[in-house]
């Protein structure tokens, strides 16, 4: 798709020397506004000895106004004016050049209010390196951007787009509590900020100009057709949106364009990156098989997803099991941690040996799937490879290693939780029976997680336990 903003010839040089000469013009007013409070200071001062120190004030409201006309307003500083000023001027500019250049349409609602944030923050100051420098990035970064989007927008929608697996462009999408009890869409409808978004998204795609209240204005027609309030049953169908609504005020949606479905599934796939496919690709049979995964890229674990992995334990004194343990960094953590013994095992051998001589860990290298397991761990910690549904054989294959009352973490594609082949399914019921009582089997990973390690891929976090005896 390449880049996806205009290629508009600015007049840099013409809007640094606007911006500048306006702030020239502000400093000499302000400088003036000194000038004639230092005046109005002298002319009181006189006045008070002229009236040996008496006021008169002026019951009359016109000559009162009048006279407030020559005070400064209560706590100017000059300073902190031209500052202000600057501030204000400076991000004027920018969201002028935003909207000159439309790359908020790029935006979902979050980079939206990401930027009007910052430049409430601390704008910028305009200059052509700084102007020069952030229309580059954004030029270069637009499509990324884009996608990002995409991606939050999506999957805040339907959880099912929050993976490699393709949507289905026939597929329901059901909006819980959409409509409101008098009849309208629910104010403040998270789900209808969705819409606005993918709305916006789908116009982008389509090379048109968004249209993000043609929904609530088809819905607010079809409902006044109808006469009287509260919830009833309707359907609208707009430029990209089929929506059904019921008396429950949930609404079922569907799109309209099969075409730029297929555009939104490919931008998320090259968003997402092109490995770690997830496919039940030796059936829907839950058995565990014992081959390597496919080895395309290795993508260690971020010392900040291993933190937020294992806050909340205590793994002093305890024997955990590290089955794909890559170069070693859930284990360093484990041992900053006071893990008494870990045990590694990892078939790269050239990953391997970076772990090997490391003080209380033992170290394997091995294909875990085809050690026999010894059930006498109280952790098992993993990241295991995700190509194909391998991660399912390498969960399967770690519970067994843990001894009754033994818990296991692991990181684990999205679609482990909202995959829905048979196998997904399948896997899901057998680890719904071993979840921990109080705890949700599944927590979702923040976005781009492993975005330093090289992928997108978004991830969730399972969580089992062993029952004691």
């Amino acid at each position: 798709m390449g880049e996806m903003l205009p290629d508009l010839q600015l007049p840099i040089e013409s809007i640094v020397r606007d911006r500048n000469a306006a702030l020239v013009k502000f400093t000499e007013a302000a400088d003036l506004l000194q000038g004639a409070q230092e005046a109005r200071q002298a002319a009181s001062d006189t006045l008070a000895r002229a009236s040996f120190g008496r006021r008169h004030h002026d019951r009359r409201d016109d000559r009162t106004r009048q006279l407030k006309a020559f005070e400064l307003p209560y706590g100017y500083d000059r300073e902190k004016a031209l500052d202000a000023f600057r501030q204000e001027l400076d991000a004027s500019i920018w969201d002028g050049l935003a909207d000159r250049l439309n790359f908020l349409n790029l935006m979902d609602a979050d980079d939206k209010e990401a930027w009007r944030s910052s430049l409430e923050e601390s704008a910028p100051e305009i200059t052509e390196e700084n102007i020069e420098a952030t229309l580059a990035g954004l030029l270069s970064d637009s499509r990324l951007i884009f996608q990002r989007g995409l991606a939050r927008t999506f999957s805040s929608l339907d959880r099912r787009f929050k993976s490699h697996d393709v949507f289905r462009f026939d597929a329901r999408i059901i909006i819980t509590n959409f409509i409101g009890d008098m009849g309208h869409i629910s104010y403040g409808s998270r789900s209808y900020d969705t819409l606005v978004d993918i709305e916006r998204a789908f116009a982008t795609l389509d090379g048109e100009p968004p249209e993000p209240d043609a929904l609530r204005e088809a819905i607010r027609e079809e409902r006044a057709g109808k006469g009287g309030w509260g919830r009833k049953q309707g359907y609208v169908e707009t430029r990209y949106f089929r929506v059904r609504t019921f008396m429950n005020g949930n609404a079922h949606l569907w799109f309209t364009r099969k075409d730029l479905v297929e555009k939104v599934n490919q931008e998320l796939a090259a968003y997402y990156g092109e490995v770690i496919p997830d496919a039940a690709e030796r059936g829907e049979e839950l058995k565990p098989g014992t081959a390597v995964a496919k080895d395309l890229q290795f993508y260690p674990t971020p010392v900040e997803v291993i933190e937020r992995l294992l806050r909340d334990h205590d793994f002093t004194g305890m024997n955990v099991l590290e089955p794909s343990a890559g170069t070693g960094a859930i284990v360093r953590e484990l041992k900053s941690r006071g893990a008494s013994r870990i045990t590694a095992v990892e078939v790269n051998a050239e990953r391997a040996a970076c772990i090997q001589n490391w003080p209380g860990v033992i170290v394997y290298r091995a294909n875990f799937l085809d050690m026999k397991a010894r059930p006498e761990f109280d952790w098992v910690i993993m990241n295991p490879p995700f190509y194909g549904t391998h991660w399912m054989d390498h969960v399967l294959h770690a519970f067994d290693w843990l001894k009754p009352g033994g818990r296991l973490v692991a990181i684990l594609p999205a679609t482990a939780e909202i995959g829905e082949s048979a196998r997904h399914q399948k896997f899901r019921a057998w680890a719904e029976k071993r979840a921990p009582r109080f705890e949700r089997l599944f927590t979702d990973l923040p976005p781009e997680s492993f975005k330093a390690s090289g992928t997108r891929i978004q991830t969730v976090a399972l969580r089992l336990s062993r029952p004691s005896r």
